[in-house]
């Protein structure tokens, strides 16, 4: 059995607590016999603060936010084992630097070698570049240093800060322009790559397909989290799509079959175009192309609610202004 329960700042859900600074930056040693003797919910704390206490030392960041968790949990029973109940994080961090030197790959490099209890997603910006962001009312920043969770501060300070002013009318606009902007990118990259597989371009129609999933997952970030991504690794762009949903991610990992055609999708990227060993037999270009039509409708489905949810909201904001006056 398989339960998620999910926490994040873009939508109205509980946190779960933290270890206070103190121990974050404490110096204990987590051995195999101590963990061994927590719950499932203080390992996951654990293993959280030693990974932050590693990304403090080797980054020197100012301050580190926590904006979304799912927690996967899988209860294994049976007659040849103990029951057993496994529970495996996704935590989603915001790193601020004080310069607006980019390090986000290498921090991203470094989770994924330091943090093996489960999986870490970060996001690493400098405080300029933040500040800027808020002059312009971007939702995705202000809504984490409102309502996310600060897991460390170099001042000491954990207490949140004063709230930043946030205007929403524009969100239903902003929403609009850029998922009309970005799926008919999608859409003409769809067509090319269904003319390409039509015309047995194996290698070129799951390129093609690489970038219909690109422009989709960025529509989608955009959309959901108002997050300008400059990321253009589809595995990490499907794991921040993870805070808001797990439909897109669950489309292309889910099976066995489907992490093994994803590879193919993710190498087909460079490889279509600079190796000429790269070769996609039929029936693997059919399935992923067959995922890119499948995808492209998930985004249009997932972005259009978004989308009329803001719309709603701004007509009921409208509806209050005129019973006010």
């Amino acid at each position: 059995m398989v339960k998620n329960n999910q926490t994040n700042v873009f939508n109205n859900t509980r946190w779960f607590g933290t270890m206070e600074l103190t121990k974050i930056l404490a110096t204990t040693n987590y051995n195999a016999m101590i963990k061994s003797t927590l719950s499932p919910e203080k390992r996951i704390t654990a293993d959280l603060d030693r990974l932050l206490r590693s990304l403090i030392e080797k980054f020197k960041p100012s301050k580190i936010y926590s904006f979304s968790t799912i927690i996967s949990a899988k209860i294994q029973t049976g007659c040849f084992g103990d029951e057993a109940h496994i529970q495996e994080p996704h935590h989603f961090i915001l790193m601020i630097m004080e310069t607006s030197t980019r390090n986000e790959h290498e921090a991203q490099d470094f989770c994924r070698v330091h943090f093996s209890e489960g999986k870490i997603t970060i996001l690493s910006h400098g405080i300029e570049t933040i500040n800027e962001c808020i002059r312009k009312n971007n939702r995705f920043f202000i809504t984490i240093l409102n309502e996310g969770k600060i897991l460390y501060n170099n001042t000491g300070i954990l207490a949140q800060e004063i709230e930043i002013p946030f205007d929403p009318s524009l969100n239903f606009e902003k929403a609009k322009r850029h998922f009309e902007h970005r799926i008919e990118l999608a859409q003409g990259f769809l067509d090319a790559a269904a003319d390409s597989y039509a015309n047995q371009h194996y290698a070129i129609a799951v390129f093609l397909t690489h970038q219909v999933i690109e422009q989709c997952t960025i529509a989608l970030i955009r959309v959901n989290l108002a997050y300008r991504s400059d990321i253009h690794h589809l595995g990490r762009q499907l794991d921040l799509c993870c805070c808001f949903s797990e439909e897109p991610s669950n489309l292309f990992r889910t099976t066995k079959d489907d992490l093994l055609l994803f590879e193919i999708l993710l190498r087909s990227y460079s490889q279509a175009r600079y190796k000429d060993t790269f070769k996609v037999d039929s029936g693997d270009a059919d399935k992923l192309v067959s995922k890119a039509y499948a995808f492209f409708e998930l985004t249009k489905k997932i972005c259009t609610n978004k989308i009329a949810e803001f719309k709603f909201q701004n007509e009921k904001q409208t509806e209050m202004e005129v019973g006010f006056e």
